[in-house]
């Protein structure tokens, strides 16, 4: 499977296409948002479900955003709003350079995983609005997302040394709940499939079940599936060494609902 690099400014892609996009357009086109906890590994984790949808002729992009650095105070969170304005604004060049890449602008997929599901998340919630134009995909699958930045994950978004005075404290949790999807579901339309572990110990599924549920209510579509004896990270089993029932299985339901939503 060969990767191709591709960079434009702040976007910076790794774009893997077995046919011509010269002469072959109007494909569809799956973006992945690798995990990694904002702050390491890279695009090269979807090797399977790359070589999955480029066998059903979609065009893949991997986002190769800039990451966290580990451990660095970020009490304004700088470096996760700049994870996300990469996200959003990759999402947007594709679709604006679609005749480029030789795909359908109404046929973009983001698909996230884990801390990368949080920021495919960002792109079908309120918290993208800030960072790009025309940035909401056409559908959206995220796989054990973190939907909600204000608890454990807090720490995570940003950094702070000991000691903030209750006005920095107030506002960093007011950055924060601006960069948590559970906390800025908007009535986006985009059909939304979140597929979870039940003994995923990393990101509760429970979180994943209540921010399915607050999407429906604002009157969007979406479906959850939970995968039983199933972990954190099972789209990677191939790094994570994990069984390959339930990614086989989300990698079929996946492309189901592509398909019930038109979009591959």
């Amino acid at each position: 499977m060969e990767k191709k690099i591709y960079k434009q400014n702040d976007i910076s892609l790794w774009i893997y296409d077995k046919g011509n996009p010269k002469s072959e357009k109007n494909r569809p086109a799956v973006i992945w948002i690798h995990g990694g906890g904002w702050n390491s590994a890279d695009p090269g984790s979807f090797g399977d479900g790359y070589d999955f949808y480029l066998s059903k002729g979609a065009v893949c992009f991997g986002i190769d955003y800039r990451l966290v650095p580990d451990g660095e105070p970020d009490a304004d969170c700088v470096y996760i709003k700049r994870c996300i304005a990469d996200c959003v604004n990759a999402v947007a060049h594709i679709r604006e350079n679609a005749d480029l890449f030789g795909i359908d602008p109404q046929k973009i997929t983001v698909i996230g995983e884990s801390a990368g599901g949080h920021l495919a998340l960002c792109t079908v919630t309120g918290v993208g609005r800030e960072f790009g134009k025309d940035f909401l995909p056409n559908a959206c699958i995220a796989y054990n997302p973190v939907t909600e930045m204000i608890g454990k994950w807090a720490d995570c978004a940003s950094k702070v040394e000991d000691g903030l005075s209750t006005e920095a404290f107030y506002k960093r949790h007011d950055i924060i709940r601006r960069l948590s999807p559970a906390n800025n579901i908007t009535a986006s339309g985009v059909p939304l499939l979140l597929l979870t572990g039940i003994d995923d110990k990393v990101v509760f599924p429970g979180d994943v079940i209540e921010f399915c549920k607050r999407y429906r209510d604002a009157g969007n579509p979406a479906e959850i599936v939970l995968y039983p004896n199933t972990t954190h990270a099972f789209a990677l089993p191939y790094y994570y060494q994990y069984g390959l029932d339930s990614r086989d299985a989300s990698l079929l339901k996946s492309y189901g609902f592509l398909k019930e939503h038109e979009m591959i």
